[in-house]
């Protein structure tokens, strides 16, 4: 289990990272939930910030725009 980002999200990565463009988050759910998050705050995805999660889950197609994913498969 996991708990969603803070609302005041966004701002904390940009206040710690002023000059990133990307975040690239270590699974798909995360990735989505920031997506989700800037819409509501007016947050730029894209534009000002560029996304991508891990593990090509059918939800990044859920989110406007759709989350950019890496897909990796298991030997």
């Amino acid at each position: 289990s996991w708990d969603p980002p803070p609302e005041d999200a966004w701002a904390r990565i940009a206040r710690a990272c002023p000059r990133a463009t990307a975040l690239v988050c270590c699974y798909d759910g995360l990735a989505v939930e920031l997506v989700r998050l800037a819409a509501r705050q007016g947050v730029a995805v894209p534009g000002r910030w560029a996304v991508v999660g891990f593990n090509d889950d059918d939800e990044c197609l859920t989110t406007q725009p759709a989350v950019s994913s890496v897909r990796h498969d298991y030997a």
